[in-house]
């Protein structure tokens, strides 16, 4: 996958360390660390920094792609998002893509999820060709499922309870999936 993808409004660029301070801020909120599975609350610099820090080798070895996500006028971070090599999602237990994202509380509900996602997945298929991605969301936080249905994901019917390292908790998840060639939202608008 490409190192650089620009959208309408977006700039998605590989993490590094001028990301740790924004991470740290947007991340230390339990409205968004709670609802991801591997986000510790609270947050803190040591956390940014091995996560940043992993990513290079990571995307090297082929196992994940993950994007900071930034305002294409300022460059300021205000999520990250991408694909990660997993078997959590699938029905099967076989190993698949699975597309994980987190956004700012300030940046919620203005189609920036939309917009970065239907790029990532757009890349994804002209380059890694998956038969399918697939997601899953809290049961608790819908808006991320319409997200995804936006994105051409579709609900399995599989609820699983799945842990949330910042709760400490396991919380129950639903599955989801996108069959390759699944619409996707138009390039040349914001969602």
């Amino acid at each position: 996958m490409r190192e650089v993808i620009e959208t309408a409004r977006l700039v998605l660029r590989p993490m590094s360390a001028k990301d740790i301070p924004a991470m740290v801020c947007l991340l230390d909120d339990l409205r968004v660390s709670g609802n991801t599975s591997n986000i510790p609350y609270p947050y803190v610099e040591a956390d940014a920094r091995d996560w940043v820090g992993r990513q290079p080798d990571l995307r090297g070895q082929g196992q994940a792609y993950v994007y900071s996500v930034c305002d294409a006028e300022t460059d300021g971070m205000i999520g990250a998002m991408g694909l990660h090599w997993s078997n959590r999602h699938t029905d099967d237990g076989q190993m698949g893509w699975e597309l994980g994202y987190w956004f700012g509380v300030p940046h919620w509900g203005q189609g920036f999820a939309t917009e970065a996602g239907a790029a990532i997945v757009r890349e994804a298929e002209a380059t890694v060709a998956p038969d399918r991605i697939v997601a899953g969301h809290f049961t608790e936080n819908p808006k991320s499922g319409h997200v995804l249905v936006k994105l051409g994901f579709e609900y399995t019917g599989v609820i699983c309870d799945s842990y949330s390292l910042a709760r400490k908790a396991k919380v129950p998840c639903r599955s989801m999936v996108r069959t390759a060639g699944a619409p996707l939202p138009d390039p040349g608008r914001a969602p």
